[in-house]
């Protein structure tokens, strides 16, 4: 989540099919942080990877982690899940931030706003949302100058 405004209450989420645009991970990108992270011992690994069929089901690991509870990991090993999940989408947001932040770079609100529009313009089999994001961002440009 990224709140540019300090002042703004409109937080932007994102899914990882679009974020992934914007440098945002993939869940395979999130399943080889988990499997790769220091934290992470033997037995948790071995378990991560019976996710890996199921489309790098990290979220369903997770999940099986935290209903498992001492059945299967202590708490250590469940606190480890969790504090590596936490560190994964901490970074993500921490790129997204470091990249709105910066008006030298790419990533903007007009870059979103164009990335938009272009798959949901009338051209690309969209909705229709074209003509309004067009009215949008010309507000936003005016904002910026």
């Amino acid at each position: 989540m990224i709140n540019v405004n300090s002042n703004s209450k409109k937080t932007l989420l994102l899914g990882s099919g679009f974020s992934k645009n914007f440098g945002g991970y993939l869940p395979k990108d999130v399943f080889l942080k988990i499997f790769n992270h220091k934290k992470i011992n033997t037995e948790l690994r071995s378990y991560l990877l019976s996710f890996r069929e199921d489309n790098y089901n990290f979220e369903g690991f997770y999940q099986a982690v935290l209903d498992l509870k001492c059945d299967q990991f202590s708490h250590e090993e469940i606190a480890a899940v969790k504090s590596v999940l936490t560190e994964i989408y901490k970074m993500m947001d921490d790129l997204f931030e470091r990249k709105m932040r910066n008006p030298l770079n790419d990533f903007s609100y007009l870059s979103v706003i164009n990335f938009i529009v272009n798959e949901f313009s009338y051209a690309n089999g969209g909705s229709g949302l074209k003509q309004m994001l067009i009215h949008m961002s010309r507000k936003v440009e005016k904002n910026l100058a």
